[in-house]
């Protein structure tokens, strides 16, 4: 806490540019490295939004903008203390100058990838974490999704993809891949389902036509296209043929994605708890039961598209 304070002071009304521009690399470097404790979080939040939206000079409102939606995604991530590399530091550096394929929103991405990529309407980050996934045996590894990876080696493999890179190697270790699909999902701005589609969801829990005519004809076309994308995945995992390996069913698989796919916009923790179940019960009847498309729009060329 006593950093992020000597942080906050030293970018504070501070007269010489290039030493602000350095402390705002140093807290972006922080945040990466290490969380404030829970009793700081919200200062260092209201700080981050005020300058973000409020500071002139326009290279420090990005910074600040980037450090927030750090900030929110590491208290999502992991409170693990994790000292980056020297290509990690020079990577968060020009990140937040670099358009985010992690942390955006998905109209962000798309937005992104458009010039290069201009006939895929999913972000196409995702196919190829996907791609990765099956490529690394996935779908014969125990545990998939469930066990967790070595931080260093995911974090790599974001790097990797933040530089640009069309393709992920082949890993020996399909867990990598799987909870770099964890992180980019939980680090989107918005869920693939937003939250004002949220209590339609939760409201139809039980009801797979509600939720069918909702997905195809209610959700705008990105979210539509990324969630059966994801669902069509889902479902290549966790054939029954598979389950003998990776020992994870349709049930394991919403277990874990559900809180991915939807955030409860209520601040009631008891409300947050009982949805819970819900949310859960609603992505592992849309696994069991949605019927999909042929072909979804916009992922033709993506490679590996189920």
């Amino acid at each position: 806490d006593e950093i992020y304070c000597q942080l906050i002071k030293q970018v504070t009304l501070n007269p010489s540019v290039p030493s602000t521009i350095k402390g705002w690399e140093l807290m972006a470097i922080s945040i990466e490295s290490f969380p404030s404790t829970k009793n700081l979080e919200p200062y260092i939040r209201s700080y981050l939004h005020e300058s973000a939206m409020h500071v002139d000079n326009s290279r420090v409102s990005v910074y600040a903008a980037y450090c927030l939606r750090r900030y929110d995604a590491r208290w999502k991530q992991s409170t693990v203390v994790r000292i980056p590399t020297k290509e990690e530091i020079k990577h968060i550096q020009q990140d937040p100058f670099s358009g985010a394929m992690f942390g955006g929103s998905l109209q962000e991405i798309i937005a992104q990838q458009k010039e290069e990529y201009p006939n895929v309407h999913i972000p196409r980050v995702m196919a190829v974490i996907c791609d990765c996934i099956l490529e690394s045996g996935g779908e014969s590894t125990e545990g998939i999704f469930r066990i967790s990876a070595n931080l260093d080696q995911v974090y790599q493999s974001k790097v990797t993809l933040e530089k640009g890179a069309s393709t992920l190697e082949k890993n020996t270790n399909a867990h990598i891949p799987a909870c770099l699909l964890k992180t980019w999902l939980y680090e989107l701005k918005e869920p693939i389902i937003p939250e004002d589609f949220y209590q339609k969801f939760i409201d139809n829990e039980e009801n797979i036509d509600a939720l069918t005519d909702i997905i195809y004809n209610q959700l705008p076309d990105v979210n539509r296209n990324t969630f059966l994308y994801l669902i069509r995945f889902l479902r290549i995992i966790g054939k029954p043929e598979n389950q003998i390996y990776t020992l994870m069913n349709l049930h394991n698989m919403a277990l874990i994605f559900s809180p991915n796919v939807f955030r409860c916009p209520i601040e009631d923790p008891m409300t947050q708890l009982e949805n819970t179940k819900i949310e859960t019960n609603v992505l592992e009847l849309i696994l069991k039961k949605l019927s999909l498309p042929d072909s979804i729009p916009g992922v033709y060329g993506v490679r590996g598209s189920a």
